[in-house]
């Protein structure tokens, strides 16, 4: 049953899409073995979700080399300084994602928006911040991890442009600190 996630090919799949190798010196192999272990013997991943799966961790492994380039590319990026940031932590449906949203419309405020989060690379540009067309490929891409999940379309209205909160951070474990990106969607 399953089991055929192999770490050698996800790694050669992203760096045979990117043109990229640098995976950069934040370990992840470790990490990444102990994550495939788990789905080949634990998951019960077949066919279209084990596709599904390996799409996922390819999609995650293929940002990991886009960040370390935009690292190269724009060095001024390890000198940005974030002043005094605001973590918004809360249980599911206690109304912390509308605490972000509310927040984000402050004067002065800054938070990223999904498609950043989904789409880093390139760093976003202050000129085509709102019409970037990241912005509608993470909105068409959208949909519905699971045919059981009413209501999704309403939930995702905001598209691209909602906070990152509305998706899961579930690619820590492959970006690294500080490198975090979105990884998969379900709404709170």
């Amino acid at each position: 049953m399953g089991g055929n996630l192999d770490r050698d090919e996800l790694i050669e799949t992203a760096r045979a899409e990117t043109g990229l190798d640098d995976f950069g010196d934040v370990p992840f192999i470790g990490p990444l073995d102990v994550l495939i272990e788990s789905l080949n013997r634990e998951a019960g991943l077949e066919g279209d979700r084990e596709r599904a799966a390996a799409a996922t961790l390819v999609g995650l492994l293929t940002k990991r080399l886009q960040l370390v380039r935009d690292r190269t590319r724009f060095p001024a990026i390890a000198d940005e300084e974030v002043v005094a940031p605001v973590f918004i932590l809360g249980l599911p449906r206690t109304g912390s994602t509308h605490l972000h949203a509310l927040m984000g419309q402050a004067e002065g405020i800054r938070t990223p928006r999904y498609w950043e989060m989904t789409r880093p690379s390139p760093p976003p540009e202050r000129e085509t911040y709102e019409s970037d067309p990241r912005i509608a490929q993470v909105h068409s891409g959208r949909r519905a991890p699971s045919p059981e999940l009413p209501g999704w379309d309403r939930a995702m209205a905001a598209g691209g442009r909602a906070g990152p909160e509305v998706g899961r951070n579930a690619g820590r474990i492959l970006i690294g600190p500080g490198k975090g990106a979105n990884a998969d969607i379900v709404p709170g």
